[in-house]
C-alpha cells in the first residue's frame, strides 16, 4: 500500500461577501478569512486498481463523501490513473459538522495526502483549482480552499480563486486568541449561497493592518446581529467582554471572539452560560496552512 498523510485548517468568516459567476473560476469569498490551527488530518493508503473504490472513515465511523470521491478522479484523471483501492482515514480535531469550512478542509487535505502517497506531478495550486470547483459545485463551500493552503489571516480584494486571488496576508498578535462556540450538526454543512448576510463596503483598499481588520470585522457583524434576536443577545453578552471582535459562521451557526490571550478566560466563561462545554474550543491562528508529513 501507498502510504500519504497530511493537514488542512478550518476557517472561520472574519467579514465576507460571496462573489457568483456560472464559472467556478471567478466565483469566491471577497473579504478576511482566519485560518485557524484545528483542522483535519488525513492518511490514505491506497494502492492503484481498475476502478475507485475507496472507504472513508473517521474513527468508527463510515463516511459518505460523494464530493471527495469526484475530487479524487478528477486529480488522478490528470495523471493517467484508472483508478484506485484503499482507505481513507481523517480525524477531525473539532466536529466536522460545525459551521468552519470543514468540507474545503476534508477535500484539500485528502488531495495533498494523495499527492504524497502517489507522487502525483500536479502542483499545490492544481489540487486546489480541483478542491475550489468541488467545494462550490456542491455547495459545501464558498471557496476557502486557497486560504486553507496558504494559512493565516488572508484578505481577498477579489474572489477566492486559486492562483488567481488578489489577497494580502495580514499580520496578527502572536497573544491573539479565537474562541469558537457552536452546536455542530449531523453532517457536514451544506450552504445556500442565495441566503448568505453580505453586507460590508465593496472598497478594501483601505484595509492594510490587523487593527484595520478587527475594525471592519465589527461594523460586518454588528449589522449582522439586527437578523436575529439570538444573534443580538450573544453579542450583548460577548459586548461585555473585553473582546477584539465577535462573528458568526458562514450561515450563523457558530459564534467566534477574537481575543487577546490574558482574556480569554472572561469570554470562555460568558460563552460557557450560553453553550455546553463540549461546543466550546479556544484556538490560535494557522500561519501554515496545507502541509504534508514525511
Amino acid at each position: 500500500m501507498l502510504i500519504g498523510k497530511s493537514f488542512s485548517p478550518f476557517t472561520i468568516p472574519l467579514f465576507f461577501r460571496f462573489s457568483y459567476s456560472n464559472d467556478p473560476l471567478e466565483s469566491g469569498i471577497i473579504g478576511a478569512l482566519a485560518n485557524i490551527l484545528k483542522g483535519v488530518s488525513c492518511r490514505v493508503e491506497v494502492d492503484y486498481s481498475n476502478e475507485l473504490n475507496l472507504d472513508f472513515i473517521a474513527g468508527r465511523e463510515q463516511l459518505h463523501l460523494p464530493w471527495v470521491e469526484e475530487a479524487i478522479e478528477m486529480a488522478i484523471k490528470r495523471e493517467g490513473i484508472d483508478g484506485l483501492r484503499g482507505v481513507v482515514n481523517y480525524h477531525f480535531e473539532v466536529s466536522y459538522g460545525l459551521d468552519i469550512s470543514s468540507a474545503s478542509a476534508t477535500l484539500i487535505s485528502t488531495l495533498a495526502a494523495l499527492k504524497k502517497a502517489l507522487s502525483l506531478k500536479l502542483s499545490p495550486l492544481d489540487l486546489a483549482y480541483i478542491s475550489h470547483i468541488i467545494e462550490l459545485k456542491y455547495n459545501v463551500g464558498f471557496g476557502c480552499t486557497f486560504s486553507q493552503l496558504i494559512g493565516g489571516v488572508d484578505l481577498f480584494t477579489s474572489p477566492s480563486v486559486p492562483g488567481k486571488a488578489k489577497y494580502v496576508r495580514v499580520s496578527v498578535p502572536d497573544d491573539l486568541r479565537i474562541i469558537v462556540a457552536g452546536k455542530p450538526i449531523h453532517g457536514f454543512p451544506v450552504y445556500n449561497y442565495y441566503h448568505v448576510f453580505q453586507n460590508f463596503p465593496s472598497d478594501l483598499s483601505s484595509v492594510k493592518s490587523f487593527d484595520d481588520i478587527v475594525s471592519l470585522c465589527r461594523r460586518f457583524n454588528e449589522s449582522f446581529t439586527v437578523t436575529s434576536t439570538k444573534f443580538k443577545w450573544i453579542a450583548s453578552e460577548l459586548s461585555k467582554t473585553n473582546i477584539l471582535s465577535y462573528g458568526f459562521g458562514f450561515s450563523g451557526n457558530i459564534v467566534y471572539a477574537l481575543v487577546y490571550r490574558d482574556h480569554m478566560m472572561d469570554v470562555a466563561s460568558t460563552l460557557l452560560n450560553i453553550f455546553p462545554t463540549e461546543y466550546i474550543f479556544v484556538c490560535e491562528v494557522d500561519p501554515i496552512g496545507v502541509r504534508v508529513y514525511f
